[in-house]
Order: C-alpha cells, then sequence, then structure tokens
C-alpha cells in the first residue's frame, strides 16, 4: 500500500472519527436499541462513564451496526491499532457506497416529541429505510443550539430519515440549511389531535420518565435529573419556557410552544410538494404516509413509546 493511499485512509478516519469520539468521553449513560424499549416505554441504563475501549460510536443503526472495541494503549501494539482502524474505515466506505447506491432521498420528520415520532422511526425501519440513531444526535445538542451545525450534518450524510432533537426543534435558519443540501428531501410535520393532547402526553411521559410519577415538578427537580449530561434536561426546558418565574411544565406555555412550533413550520413549507402533515391517530395516515413516501400500503404503522 502505498504512502499516499495510507495517508488518505488515515485522515478519512480521523476526520470520522473525531466528530463522533467525544460521545465515549462524555456518555453518563448508555441507552440500547436493541433492549431499550420495554412496555411500549424508553428504558435508559445508567452506568459509568464509557472508555474509548467500550464505545467506538455505532455508524449505521439497527442490525446493520458497526461497533467497535478500541483496544487499551497498553496492550495494542501499532499493528493492531492500524488493523482496527482499516477494518473501520472498509466499513465506512462500504455504508457509503451502498447508501449512495440506493438513491433515496432524506426524510426529515419536524414534529415534536410526543407527536408519534418513535412510531414514524419504527414505520421507517419496517420500510427498509437507513434510520440514523437517535442517541448521536443528542450528544450534539448543546452544538446545534450554539448554531454549529457541522457535525448534524456530517451524520445526516449517513442515514435516510431522522426524527426528534434537533429536527423537532427546528428554526428557519436550520430548515434553510436542510432543504438547501437536500433539495428533495421529504419533511414530514407529525402532530396530536388538539395541543391539549399532546401536552397531556408530554406530562405523562415526563412524570414516568424523569420524576417517578409526580406531576408537581419544580425547578430543583428539572435540575436533578441526568438526561444525556448533566443539565441537558434543564436547558432544554427553559429554551421553552424561558426564566424560572413560572413552573417548569407550566400548561399554556407548552401549548404556546407546541402550536407555534406547528403553524411555522406550516409557514415555511406552504404549497411545498415535499411537506406533510400527519396525524397518526387519523384513520387515513397510513395511506397518506404511504403515498407521499412510496412506501408499501401494507406495512402498518406501529404504535411505540406511549406514554399511557
Amino acid at each position: 500500500m502505498s504512502l499516499q493511499i495510507r495517508r488518505s485512509i488515515l485522515k478519512s478516519y480521523d476526520k470520522t472519527v473525531k466528530a463522533r469520539k467525544f460521545a465515549s468521553r462524555s456518555i453518563q449513560w448508555q441507552w440500547s436499541h436493541e433492549n431499550g424499549l420495554r412496555d411500549g416505554n424508553a428504558h435508559f441504563a445508567h452506568g459509568n462513564q464509557c472508555s474509548e475501549k467500550t464505545l467506538l460510536y455505532s455508524l449505521i443503526p439497527n442490525r446493520r451496526r458497526i461497533r467497535l472495541a478500541l483496544p487499551d494503549n497498553n496492550h495494542a501494539g501499532p499493528s493492531a491499532s492500524m488493523f482496527i482502524r482499516l477494518k473501520y474505515i472498509v466499513r465506512l466506505w462500504a455504508h457509503r457506497i451502498r447508501l449512495r447506491a440506493r438513491r433515496r432521498e432524506k426524510i426529515f420528520v419536524i414534529g415534536t416529541n410526543k407527536t408519534g415520532t418513535t412510531s414514524l422511526h419504527g414505520y421507517f425501519q419496517a420500510c427498509g429505510f437507513l434510520v440514523s440513531p437517535q442517541w448521536d444526535f443528542e450528544q450534539l445538542a448543546d452544538e446545534f443550539h450554539k448554531g454549529n451545525h457541522a457535525r448534524v450534518f456530517e451524520l445526516i450524510d449517513l442515514y435516510e430519515t431522522f426524527q426528534d432533537t434537533p429536527f423537532s426543534l427546528a428554526n428557519v435558519d436550520f430548515l434553510n440549511e436542510l432543504t438547501e443540501r437536500y433539495p428533495q428531501a421529504k419533511f414530514i410535520l407529525s402532530v396530536r389531535e388538539s395541543s391539549d393532547v399532546w401536552y397531556q402526553s408530554l406530562m405523562r411521559f415526563h412524570s414516568k420518565a424523569f420524576f417517578d410519577g409526580r406531576t408537581d415538578v419544580t425547578w430543583d427537580d428539572v435540575k436533578r435529573v441526568n438526561y444525556v449530561a448533566p443539565g441537558r434536561m434543564y436547558q432544554s426546558i427553559k429554551r421553552i419556557v424561558g426564566d424560572e418565574s413560572t413552573s417548569p411544565y407550566d400548561e399554556s406555555t407548552w401549548k404556546s410552544f407546541y402550536e407555534g412550533h406547528n403553524q411555522k413550520m406550516r409557514t415555511y413549507f406552504a404549497q411545498s410538494p415535499n411537506f406533510l402533515e400527519v396525524d397518526l391517530s387519523d384513520p387515513s395516515a397510513q395511506r397518506r404516509l404511504s403515498a407521499f413516501l412510496g412506501t408499501d400500503p401494507a406495512i402498518p404503522i406501529p404504535h411505540l413509546n406511549t406514554s399511557r
């Protein structure tokens, strides 16, 4: 192998791993997609901080995921390290080639959480799309809110369908970037029957997942939640609610956020043929979704991550 080819491989490896390796240093808890759903609700396994030996971030979702354990620096020689790098790059390139050969346009679910986004995730899997792993994007939330979208787009390039953070919080600037980079992409605004139904679903889910079933949640309670990273939950809610002068789950504030987000999406994509608004509780949802995406109309939409 020539020196130029070796340099090209290492450069590609370093560029890709740099975008994901940070996760192994900062993860406070791990989520296993294969074992992470219990009775329809996400089950999060809390654990110690991961090391590079434990995890080199997975690239391919579901059964196609790549999981490579990096050897300890004290036990692996240069040849072993180089072999792992080459193995990683070969699989990464094979994935990219397969992705390009499929020639499927990106699909972005831009509805807020608790509007059936997990059910759509399952539907995309059943239809054979390369579904993005939500955990990767959760790790980039802080960068995204600071306006740094570079690593978000590196991940987008590896998959075909996307939902939840940061797409559920998309602003006009981010939508402009998405539509400019992927002009044929399709956008799905998932909604609930009403803002009241959505708010009650959100409250039930957060109450069970983070507050032991309590609904009288205070800001101190929110600050103690260790979701993705310490303080992440607090920052996320504060972006929506504002200051701490009101309850962190003030009903009128959250309903206003939900309705405002939906109206912003409708206005942005007005008259666009690549936009679909859908309520999964509507009996026509499966037919409309199939027609919009060109998928098999016989594939049902699963009901996942229910808050009841």
